[in-house]
């Protein structure tokens, strides 16, 4: 079996809705990151799961993420996939030099279970990471076992 796990930070808990209040940063940096990945993308990325028959087929929409920043990691039964961007434009017009400059980082993790962890194998092409995680097999065990005699 394939179990996801997410991680989205809310604002429902009391005592971090009070928190946010006396931290402006908070709000600024939501604003910030939702401007940069969109209002649904603030904080994760879409992933599809498909179950193949022998693996599983994952795959996360990363548009505009260069190969070099997108890293998958497995840790404790964990599958972790996360992305970072470093943008910077300079442009000179009409005397004036304007210097932008964003970055943002997601991620998001899956709890593998049933998955043969050391056989997952994946590319990343056209801003799409796709992970083929194969399903583990168990060996069926006989109730039949010869004891050699001395």
């Amino acid at each position: 079996m394939f179990s996801i796990v997410p991680y989205r930070y809310t604002n429902n808990h009391p005592a971090r809705r009070n928190a946010d209040v006396r931290d402006p940063f908070n709000a600024f940096a939501d604003s910030f990151f939702r401007s940069f990945w969109g209002d649904e993308s603030a904080t994760t990325f879409k992933v599809d799961v498909a179950d193949k028959g022998d693996h599983y087929c994952l795959e996360a929409d990363l548009p505009g993420m260069d190969k070099d920043h997108v890293h998958v990691d497995v840790e404790n039964g964990v599958l972790t996939i996360s992305a970072e961007m470093d943008e910077q434009n300079d442009r000179n017009e009409n005397n004036y030099v304007l210097h932008e400059r964003r970055y943002g980082s997601v991620s998001r993790s899956f709890q593998l279970e049933g998955v043969e962890e050391q056989n997952i194998t994946g590319e990343y092409k056209d801003g799409v990471l796709r992970l083929n995680l194969p399903k583990h097999v168990e060996q069926p065990r006989s109730n039949t076992r010869r004891i050699e005699l001395q």
